[in-house]
């Protein structure tokens, strides 16, 4: 995929009017030289949104969204840049030439897409079931839990009766082999008679974060076991990367305080009929890395709604520690009933449950609850409870959270803050000898112009996490091009890192590079014309099969912590100047007691001084702003 010109994307941002484009979704007044209107990317219920003609921009002063025509036009239709750019150009009469040497390479194989047909066919067709005279069973079922016809309609849902989706599919045209692909019928290896998969079931069609039906997950009628069956993996069903409902959550993330995250599609379903649908449901309890992802990309505070059970409350904790882990900053709704949110729901708990949702608490703060709830708090207890707490406070990377945290186990427990603190200190200082130890880090050679990534220095180590982040995906790639000059430093090493970065940005940009694939990575390293860049790619292996980088590769940047490293960078570079500003300034000074004798030298050398000493005023600011900036954002 080939770039749109500069000039070209500068042409629509000039020709295209702002105010027109946001009006067509919600109306706007004029005020002043400004217009406003309801934000159309949270639940506004005053005019929040200002839309400037004269700046070309639009911001929302309550929920922070805000950017330029395009960005606008990507926010409010769910697109990426290019087609954001090519829908302006189309509607403004500006010529782009080519446009499908801008158009993003399709993500899906035409395997992939066959089978997305295939699953949208049977989804029709469960749908049409369902509401034939066979379907009177599973429509009565679906009464019974007050699904009515629009929510049936909203999620598509079907029926499967008997044995007859497979023929209905082969009259379609499609081949025997290409359904039971598509997880829809299996063969049976003794009769050698293939059969549909689901049957007597209600379906429940699940999509990806594209909207294409995937899979399904079905309910009997009776009480066959199992209750629910899922379509088994196949290429585009895969249990790890399911989300139920993550279509609708991605496409209008901007309009969600927060959102709720839940363990099966019902109890989607359920909290969406009553005022919640800003859900998505795991489909389980385990919270896989491409999950962890999606919660990033979506940018939004996390709601955890599991079961209140012993099971339930286990499963939060294992799902706290990976959430803790990777930044993602999220509360647990204390489900203080034996029931799931669904059943809730069907029992007419509704404000009960609202109450639990709309009063999550601290992930710290539930788990000290119900570690200390109906129990005998013995020296065996605390040394559990205390170890528990502990495997939650290594992955916490705020210490006014760890220091809170330890006043509470200190008053729960009736054990001295101080022994707590040092305790924890020591656990920490074991788990990172036995890491050390584990370490077998090859000693890495640089020359002038290649940088070390061997974790050295806390700049190293920040360059290594930026580099891991931005070979794992293009999540961050706007933010890391915008800030590669300050990321890079001002070392020996610099020019190096940035030439590597900016080489695979530009990978990215032009659809060489997907994105979680070295080898590809390495392999077009390698046929670059650069000489520098193509006798890199040794090095830099040896780099990224280090341990540290290994544990990075794991841990996935969070959106967070790349904020934290890309400010971390600017106020170490801004303390370098101030620095060095500070050597130059006592070097002037000293040049002008040593020549007080030629007025002349002296009156140019105190202009010198004093342009110095207002770059220093700047500098300074600079900083006091940047350091206000951090502390406003806690």
């Amino acid at each position: 995929m080939a770039r749109i010109p500069e000039n070209k994307i500068q042409e629509v941002l000039t020709k295209t009017n702002i105010v027109e484009e946001v009006s067509k979704y919600t109306n706007l007044h004029k005020q002043g030289r400004n217009y406003v209107g309801l934000c159309l990317f949270h639940a506004d219920q005053t005019p929040s949104m200002i839309v400037s003609p004269d700046k070309k921009i639009f911001k929302c002063f309550s929920c922070g969204v805000g950017g330029n025509i395009i960005q606008f036009v990507e926010k409010i239709n769910n697109l990426v840049f290019p087609l954001a750019v090519i829908k302006l150009a189309k509607e403004y009469g500006i010529d782009l030439g080519n446009v499908d040497d801008y158009i993003p390479k399709d993500p899906y194989s035409s395997e992939q897409k066959l089978l997305f047909k295939i699953n949208e066919d049977a989804t029709n067709y469960y749908q049409a079931v369902l509401y034939n005279k066979v379907g009177i069973m599973a429509r009565n079922y679906l009464d019974q839990r007050q699904i009515d016809r629009d929510q049936v309609g909203q999620w598509q849902i079907g029926f499967a009766y008997e044995n007859n989706l497979m023929q209905h599919l082969l009259g379609l045209g499609y081949a025997e082999g290409e359904i039971v692909k598509a997880g829809l019928a299996t063969t049976n290896q003794a009769s050698q008679k293939t059969y549909d998969y689901f049957q007597n079931r209600i379906t429940f069609p699940v999509k990806n974060k594209d909207g294409y039906v995937i899979g399904f997950s079905a309910r009997v009628l009776d009480q066959e076991k199992p209750k629910y069956l899922n379509t088994r993996e196949t290429l585009i069903f895969k249990k790890s990367e399911v989300m139920f409902n993550i279509d609708y959550v991605l496409k209008n993330k901007e309009r969600f305080a927060n959102i709720i995250v839940l363990e099966g599609f019902m109890d989607v379903i359920s909290l969406t009929k009553i005022g919640y649908p800003n859900c998505l449901a795991l489909m389980g309890t385990n919270l896989s890395a491409f999950q962890i992802n999606i919660l990033k990309q979506l940018k939004k505070p996390i709601k955890l709604f599991l079961d209140g059970d012993g099971p339930g409350i286990n499963a939060m904790y294992k799902i706290a520690k990976l959430l803790i882990n990777n930044d993602l900053e999220f509360s647990i709704v204390d489900n203080l009933t034996a029931m799931d949110p669904d059943e809730l729901v069907q029992t007419n708990q509704v404000e009960a449950l609202k109450k639990m949702v709309d009063h999550s608490i601290n992930v710290y703060e539930f788990f000290l609850e119900k570690f200390t709830l109906n129990e005998v708090i013995n020296v065996d207890k605390k040394t559990t409870i205390i170890e528990q707490i502990f495997a939650l406070l290594k992955y916490e990377k705020n210490l006014l959270v760890v220091d809170g945290v330890f006043d509470q186990l200190s008053n729960k427990l009736n054990i001295s803050k101080e022994i707590l603190i040092n305790s924890f200190k020591q656990k920490q200082s074991q788990n990172l000898q036995k890491k050390v130890t584990n370490w077998s880090s090859p000693q890495i050679l640089n020359d002038n112009n290649q940088f070390s990534l061997k974790p050295k220095t806390r700049k190293e180590d920040m360059k290594l996490k930026v580099l891991i982040a931005l070979l794992q995906s293009k999540d961050y790639l706007t933010e890391i091009k915008d800030n590669l000059v300050y990321l890079a430093g001002a070392d020996q090493h610099s020019y190096y890192f940035q030439q590597v970065c900016n080489t695979l940005i530009n990978y990215y940009l032009e659809d060489k590079y997907q994105g979680n694939d070295l080898e590809r990575f390495f392999s077009l390293l390698s046929a670059e014309k650069s000489k520098l860049l193509q006798t890199s790619v040794a090095q830099l292996k040896m780099i990224l099969n280090q341990p540290l980088a290994k544990e990075n590769f794991k841990m996935h940047l969070s959106s967070k912590g790349l904020e934290d490293i890309i400010w971390q960078a600017k106020f170490d570079q801004l303390n370098q100047e101030i620095s060095d500003g500070n050597d130059e300034l006592k070097a002037l000074e000293l040049q002008v007691d040593q020549n007080n004798f030629d007025p002349d030298k002296v009156r140019v050398l105190s202009g010198e001084k004093s342009k110095k000493q207002k770059e220093l005023l700047i500098l300074l600011k600079q900083k006091s702003e940047l350091i206000a900036l951090k502390n406003a954002k806690k």
